[in-house]
């Protein structure tokens, strides 16, 4: 007995040790978050995550969040919606009020960046339930979250007012002034998109002047982004020009996007320089003048015919690019109600057993104005039951009508939105093009790379990193 209360002890102390340090290492990440360092705050964040087994609660649920946050300053939201969800679950079992409000909020919101109207709404619901002793800041988000999905998906106009009244109850209740930052970004980029631009530039002012009082790095950064189009929307060069110049040196020194996707261009750097390598070290070793004029035929040989095959292969390969580029652009100029999905580079023809009917075309319209409204199969739980349900039928008949009208099966159906979504994302390198492949598959519904990869190249005839490297050459030039 004495025996093992000595190992207890010794463990104990092994235990509390261990916490100590990851409590120190978090509260570095953290400071590095706050300090705007954010690939040095991912890097420390990320070592700790090994040892979450043993660590403590708020520690637990800060890792998650600063490095949930750091996916978001990036665009990453599906990571960054991951790592919200832990520290949630956390927030939860140990009864931390503040932590369950901010990832709920924060859940919500990257649901909206995904265009996942219905989760956002589920967790709006989940806030609303909450009985919250700080009744103040959960009305805020309450509020401030109707105007998300309003701006983002149904009544713009509802959104504007509820934003307006999200910063009004700043005031009323005597909450920080800070907490103005995110309606004041919502407004400011929604006046930008319907081209009020003296109202775009009245609310980005209030939202630069609360992100600089409050050192927000990343968002002093979108300020300076944010200037820069308004500016140049409003022909006014030389602040444009101002401002971009502050934006890319912020860009740069703050934000560092390269050391935030460093990871796969370091190791291709690695490659090319001891491929560089090896062949100086060829050239070196090459002691006679016959030798050394047959290999530069031959690599001269060589080289030609790569370059003429790389070419052909390089100009098939931009002109299917080409062509779902303006499949893209297609889609995006065609009214929701009179899309239809995108289809495979060769569409098998299927007989059907039964007549088509009116009520099977007019079932399939309700199935299309379904799948056109808010990207429900962007869930990776869609399913054919679920898609029943919302047009208020039965499995069959909407598998029926789906085989009859679009030239193949529900799984195929399905696929052909998910990829036409995926398409239109990869090609937007503004907004995507730093995710990678993984993320952009998942954030459509796919669960499965190998899967997302078999049905793009079926419906575009090109691999998605491939697709995706063409659309950041097209962006570059």
């Amino acid at each position: 007995m004495l025996a093992l209360i000595t190992v207890t002890v010794a463990c104990s102390g092994s235990r509390d040790n261990s916490q100590r340090e990851t409590h120190t290492t978090v509260q570095n990440g953290r400071q590095q978050y706050l300090n705007g360092d954010y690939t040095s705050a991912l890097n420390t964040l990320q070592s700790v995550l090994p040892d979450t087994a043993f660590m403590d609660t708020d520690d637990y649920i800060n890792t998650y969040y600063y490095i949930g946050n750091i996916h978001f300053a990036y665009g990453d939201f599906v990571s960054a919606a991951r790592h919200y969800e832990k520290a949630y679950s956390r927030a939860v079992s140990a009864h931390r009020e503040k932590a369950e409000i901010r990832m709920l909020i924060n859940l919500a919101l990257s649901a909206c960046h995904t265009g996942s109207r219905d989760k956002a709404l589920y967790y709006g619901r989940l806030l609303a339930d909450m009985k919250a002793e700080d009744r103040d800041s959960q009305r805020y988000f309450i509020i401030l979250l109707k105007g998300y999905v309003g701006l983002m998906f149904d009544n713009p106009s509802q959104g504007v007012a509820d934003m307006m009244k999200t910063i009004q109850f700043v005031d009323s209740a005597g909450m920080e002034q800070r907490l103005k930052l995110s309606p004041a970004s919502a407004l400011c980029e929604h006046y930008e998109n319907i081209g009020r631009l003296d109202s775009a530039l009245s609310y980005l002012a209030v939202y630069d002047s609360l992100a600089e009082l409050h050192n927000l790095s990343n968002l002093v950064v979108d300020t300076r982004r944010a200037y820069m189009r308004l500016y140049t929307k409003a022909g006014d060069m030389e602040n444009a020009l101002k401002y971009q110049e502050e934006y890319f040196h912020l860009q740069d020194s703050l934000m560092n996007p390269a050391g935030y996707m460093s990871i796969r261009s370091s190791f291709q750097q690695e490659q090319q320089r001891e491929s560089e390598e090896r062949i100086a070290s060829l050239l070196l070793t090459v002691t006679t003048q016959q030798v050394l004029i047959v290999t530069i035929v031959i690599a001269l040989l060589a080289i030609g015919g790569f370059i003429f095959i790389r070419d052909k292969y390089l100009k098939a390969n931009r002109q299917l690019f080409r062509r779902n580029r303006e499949i893209v652009q297609l889609e995006q100029s065609t009214r929701p109600e009179t899309a239809i999905p995108a289809q495979p580079v060769t569409i098998p023809e299927t007989e059907s057993s039964e007549p088509v009917t009116a009520a099977d075309m007019e079932l399939y319209k309700r199935i299309l104005s379904y799948m056109d409204s808010g990207h429900p199969y962007c869930n990776p739980d869609f399913s054919l039951s679920v898609l029943a349900g919302a047009v208020e039928s039965n499995t069959k008949y909407v598998s029926q009508a789906i085989n009859e009208f679009s030239g193949g099966n529900f799984r195929n159906f399905l696929n052909g939105y998910r990829v036409r979504e995926a398409r239109r994302r990869l090609i937007d390198v503004a907004a995507y093009g730093h995710l990678t492949i993984q993320s952009v598959a998942e954030s459509v519904g796919f669960t499965s790379a190998s899967a997302f990869n078999a049905a793009f190249k079926k419906f575009t005839g090109m691999t998605p990193s491939l697709y995706q490297r063409m659309a950041r050459q097209e962006d570059k030039e």
